[in-house]
């Protein structure tokens, strides 16, 4: 859609997808391939399923990551989220924990962690944390994770490394266990960078 790859975009694409590889031994994405990146928000149209009934959905969308190892970005989103870390939003950090997500070919909020011990412990905290979540919306009580990380596993795992990564003590306030599962993970703490 006429967006020029220049240096400032490879740049800072490529340091913000380096946030979640800091600590992590691995540091690249063994599925990625490819970042598209669009000037701004771009319309995707899918099919919905809904039972026997198939609806069109139009989305208005600032970011996507696909299991085959593609990342689809908005440089709006991704200029405005770097400029203002301490809103905790960033589609860039946000795909790309999706793409450490998706190493295994899916998408479900449970990366590939090494052993059963772990994914055990990830899942029941991640759980805990999701239905604590929801539980505090269907209230009407704040949270900082918000609406969309309570739509599905995938995206609570996805808004939560944004969080993690942008609103630490926040993040580590409202759900110290998660907090404490994501620094595992990531094998780093931003507590400790300010």
């Amino acid at each position: 859609a006429g967006q020029v790859i220049t240096d400032e975009v490879r740049v800072t694409i490529a340091a913000l997808a380096s946030l979640p590889l800091l600590g992590r031994a691995r540091g690249y994405y063994p599925k990625l391939h490819t970042v598209l990146v669009y000037p701004g928000a771009f319309i995707v149209d899918r099919v919905r399923h809904q039972g026997p009934l198939q609806m069109q959905d139009r989305q208005v969308l600032s970011g996507e990551s696909w299991g085959e190892g593609q990342v689809v970005l908005s440089w709006d989103d991704v200029l405005r989220d770097a400029s203002l870390p301490e809103r905790g939003h960033n589609v860039a950090v946000h795909e790309f924990a999706h793409q450490l997500d998706q190493v295994k070919g899916w998408a479900n909020g449970a990366p590939w962690l090494g052993n059963r011990a772990r994914q055990a412990r990830w899942a029941a905290v991640m759980q805990q944390s999701f239905d604590l979540l929801r539980a505090r919306l269907a209230a009407g009580e704040p949270d900082p994770l918000g609406d969309y990380a309570a739509t599905e596993p995938a995206e609570f795992f996805a808004v939560a490394s944004e969080r993690f990564f942008g609103q630490p003590w926040a993040l580590a306030q409202a759900h110290p266990a998660l907090y404490g599962e994501l620094r595992r993970f990531y094998e780093v703490d931003p507590l400790l960078w300010s």
